[in-house]
């Protein structure tokens, strides 16, 4: 699946808004796919080396034992999931080690975890594992871009259509839900904040759902491209990709 970014380079805020300053240090490309806070204090990206690690607020960088590009990155507890080409991969210790997970699903861009399962978006599907990657079982079909959950809910964006697949029985079942609006563009994004659901889109901006996916609107956000989603409090940060 080819797909673009809008990162291209790591940055640092220092006051949470008006200044910026890019701290590539160590970083051997400036086409960043994935940033990630771990649960302790070490900031991690992903590019198209590997997986980089940084201890002092990204000052600097130091490229980790995985030399796979990392597409996607998910933090639960001392776990870090790395998901790549090859599939997903495990690191406890911040990077020294990884372990990828079984024989499972290629071409990962998203991963999300609800309780004890896994679940790894790919260019042919949705995957889930639930004894931390032994086993994978794929769920759904098409080209996955991204995951969300919401409470019992898990939403997965397909980068083909102006699809969102919602499953209520954790990846058990799925119905593909149709943005629609006034030019249906495939799915690039998703985030979840309240009782309310996002997706962004290419080209048509932001469409939003407030009962599970049932129903979408188009909010004001329109004619952009919407690549990726941050959630901070009452706030939603969209990023908009340029071709």
């Amino acid at each position: 699946m080819k797909k673009l970014f809008v990162i291209l380079a790591v940055f640092i805020s220092m006051n949470t808004s008006a200044q910026w300053v890019n701290v590539p240090n160590g970083l051997s490309s400036n086409q960043i796919f994935c940033t990630l806070v771990s649960s302790g204090n070490n900031l991690f990206a992903g590019n198209n080396n590997g997986v980089y690690i940084s201890t002092n607020d990204g000052a600097n960088w130091s490229l980790t034992s995985l030399h796979i590009t990392g597409n996607v990155l998910l933090v639960s507890g001392s776990n870090i999931y790395a998901g790549s080409a090859n599939g997903v991969h495990l690191t406890t210790n911040n990077g020294t080690n990884w372990t990828q997970l079984g024989v499972g699903p290629q071409g990962i861009w998203a991963l999300a975890k609800y309780g004890d399962t896994i679940f790894a978006g790919a260019h042919n599907g949705v995957y889930r594992t639930i004894n931390n990657g032994t086993n994978w079982t794929k769920t759904t079909g098409g080209n996955i871009s991204s995951l969300a959950i919401n409470g019992n809910y898990i939403f997965a964006g397909d980068w083909m259509s102006p699809t969102v697949w919602v499953s209520s029985n954790n990846g058990t079942n799925w119905a593909a839900t149709s943005l629609g609006g006034a030019f249906p563009q495939v799915v690039l994004s998703l985030t979840a904040k309240g009782n309310k659901i996002f997706a962004g889109t290419d080209n048509d901006g932001v469409f939003v759902s407030s009962n599970n996916g049932l129903n979408w609107t188009q909010t004001s956000l329109s004619m952009a491209s919407i690549n990726c989603f941050a959630v901070n409090g009452n706030n939603i940060f969209a990023g908009e990709l340029f071709y």
